[in-house]
C-alpha cells in the first residue's frame, strides 16, 4: 500500500500549481480506509478521464519526467488489495481517492 500512496503523492507534487492536500478517513461501519490526494494542478481533460489508469496515458507530460505507468500500477495494486481507485475534479481540484477494506 505504501507504493500506491507514495505514487499518488508524487504525482500531486509533480502536477500541482501550489496546493496539495492529503487526508485519510476511516469508516468503522464499512471497515474501509480511504486516502484522498488533492491538488490544484491542471485537471485531466474530460476525454482522458476514463483512461488515466491505463498504461502510458499521460495527459500532460511536457517538461515533466515519467513513463505513464504510475497510475496504471497504482490501479493494479489497488485491485490486488481489493480496493478501489477513482479520479474526479471538484471545484477545479484534482482528487485521487483510493480505498481499502
Amino acid at each position: 500500500m505504501t507504493k500506491i500512496i507514495s505514487n499518488l503523492i508524487d504525482n500531486a507534487i509533480k502536477y500541482c500549481e501550489k496546493y496539495i492536500e492529503i487526508n485519510f478517513e476511516c469508516n468503522h461501519l464499512l471497515e474501509i480506509v480511504t486516502c484522498n490526494v488533492v491538488n490544484d494542478g491542471k485537471p485531466v481533460p474530460e476525454n482522458l478521464r476514463d483512461h488515466i489508469f491505463e498504461p502510458f496515458v499521460r495527459p500532460y507530460h511536457q517538461g515533466i519526467g515519467g513513463s505513464g505507468i504510475g497510475l496504471s500500477l497504482v490501479n493494479s495494486l489497488t485491485l490486488l488489495h481489493k480496493g478501489y481507485l477513482k479520479y474526479e475534479v471538484v471545484n477545479n481540484m484534482n482528487i485521487f481517492s483510493v480505498a481499502f477494506p
